[in-house]
């Protein structure tokens, strides 16, 4: 069984797991065919607690709020998350992050935050692949400037980095995916091919590769499983990239429209 690593989010001293469980596939398949039901999703909520993994991402938009529903489930069901029980019984929150938004905002909010002697954040939740790289520019720029962790959403692009172009799946062909599944322009065929070819090179999933250079960017991805077995691949320890692989990878890229925030 392979175990996780940890990372530091930035300055703040926050450990977090490589990778970040993602909760979008948890909550009910009466809101989208692909999202697992109540069994299945906490199965994997257990098996990614069993194998290291304490980093937990969700949001209220996920199968309208049953997401959050089952998470808090989880964190009552099992004894030995007693401990991550009590904190949120208490009411206390230690660390705060912020998701998708222009990097001029996110500045604003943590100057307004040291001005006034409040706590600033110390990660951003961002979109961020081999296929969507706008926030490189600016935000990625910002935090790294500032010892601020990055953890970014939908590092396999909803599943198109995972797999050979022209594979049917349930979430490509939903209209609830993350990101448009079924579009690719500019270089993104070229890039996906590319991830293809490196996995066959070294005899590993193509979502391993795709994981494997976003791991080199930052601090931890946070990856949406619908198996134990994807769960289990999402960990890439020991698959590495050389820089030469990683600028391979990242040459046909071409810039796209930002999108997911005003």
């Amino acid at each position: 069984m392979p175990t996780v690593e940890y990372r530091t989010l930035g300055k703040a001293g926050l450990k977090v797991s490589v990778p970040i469980l993602g909760a979008m596939s948890f909550g009910s398949s009466k809101w989208a065919s692909w999202v697992l039901d109540e069994e299945p999703s906490i199965q994997i909520m257990k098996a990614a607690w069993d194998l290291g993994i304490n980093t937990f991402d969700t949001a209220n938009v996920y199968s309208n709020g049953e997401s959050e529903r089952l998470i808090a489930k989880f964190i009552k069901k099992e004894e030995t998350m007693k401990a991550l029980h009590d904190l949120v019984q208490s009411g206390k929150v230690r660390y705060i992050g912020a998701s998708s938004m222009r990097c001029w905002q996110f500045a604003m909010l943590n100057e307004v935050a040291a001005k006034n002697g409040w706590t600033k954040f110390v990660s951003m939740q961002d979109e961020y692949s081999l296929l969507y790289r706008e926030d490189e520019r600016e935000m990625h720029a910002y935090c790294k400037h500032n010892g601020i962790g990055v953890i970014p959403w939908s590092p396999l692009a909803a599943g198109v980095l995972a797999r050979p172009i022209g594979t049917e799946t349930t979430r490509v062909n939903s209209v609830n995916g993350a990101v448009p599944a079924k579009t690719l322009i500019g270089g993104d065929a070229t890039i996906v091919n590319r991830v293809e070819e490196l996995a066959k090179k070294k005899n590993c999933k193509m979502g391993q590769i795709a994981l494997a250079w976003v791991g080199a960017k930052v601090a931890s991805p946070i990856v949406g499983v619908n198996s134990v077995q994807r769960l289990q691949e999402s960990i890439v320890k020991g698959i590495e990239l050389t820089p030469e692989e990683m600028t391979y990878l990242e040459e046909p890229y071409e810039p796209k429209v930002v999108r997911g925030h005003p």
